[in-house]
């Protein structure tokens, strides 16, 4: 499990979030394995040290219109398609109405028309494959950023979950979770949105964005949290910003001072 996945994962224990099998993986987890200890202690010492809200938990009701929502365009597609092709056979079939003194024309179509059959019998299937999973995705994308704007926090949590199931991202969902990431005022928002973030970090703007990111949070908890993805993803850019932090707030945590130390250490020495 990454460091960020169990620090959400310990946060959500904390405050009451998890199902009654996961509670008990994590209690399980605390009396066999002294680094996860370690870790929950100093998850639990930041978390009773801050003033995080809580997010209520919500009913299946979004997801299940986001579904219908793409059923509907994927019924919407295959209909256009098959209207499509019905008008366009149409007006084929009228062309081949014959007529004695077009006979050279009629020749030529004849070759155009079989080599338009040609093209789409040789024509690779994947393609067509290709292009719905792409216009699909694109509308996931356009969903999801509209969820982002929900004024509830539980379902821009969703929205950002949703960016698990995109093959691709566009720079305009990439923008709009740095945005998230920086100004979203429920934490644990910001927390999924890192996550998610953290796995899209192949792409440089995105570790652009993540560094950049740093000295804007003023939670020890995210300012943490982003530390851990900077080592994780070994972003020695990310020295400066942490390293600016920890001058120009002199009053942090004992705890998250030591840990923000430590990071820059370790990835001093990258």
């Amino acid at each position: 499990m990454e460091n960020i996945d169990l620090e959400i994962k310990i946060l959500d224990y904390l405050q009451g979030r998890l199902s009654e099998t996961e509670r008990k993986e994590v209690e399980g987890l605390q009396r066999t394995s002294q680094a996860f200890t370690a870790k929950f202690n100093e998850v639990k010492q930041v978390w009773e040290g801050l003033d995080i809200r809580q997010v209520p938990e919500t009913g299946p009701e979004m997801r299940t219109n986001f579904k219908a929502m793409l059923n509907t365009f994927e019924l919407e597609q295959a209909h256009s398609q098959t209207n499509q092709f019905a008008s366009t056979w149409k007006k084929l079939t009228g062309l081949l109405v014959y007529r004695t003194r077009y006979n050279w024309a009629y020749s030529i179509l004849l070759l155009i028309i079989g080599a338009m059959i040609m093209y789409l019998f040789l024509k690779p299937q994947r393609s067509v494959i290709e292009d719905l999973s792409q216009q699909l995705n694109d509308k996931k994308q356009t969903i999801m950023l509209t969820m982002l704007e929900n004024p509830t926090a539980t379902e821009r949590m969703k929205a950002v979950n949703y960016t698990h199931e995109l093959h691709t991202v566009n720079d305009k969902v990439i923008n709009a979770l740095l945005a998230t990431l920086n100004t979203d005022d429920n934490e644990n928002v910001r927390l999924v949105t890192l996550d998610a973030l953290v796995k899209l970090a192949d792409n440089p703007k995105v570790r652009e964005g993540l560094v950049a990111s740093i000295v804007n949070q003023d939670s020890e908890l995210m300012q943490i949290a982003l530390a851990d993805a900077m080592l994780q993803l070994q972003e020695k850019k990310s020295v400066r910003s942490l390293k600016k932090i920890l001058k120009e707030q002199p009053d942090m945590n004992d705890m998250s001072k030591r840990k923000l130390e430590q990071t820059v250490q370790k990835l001093e020495t990258i």
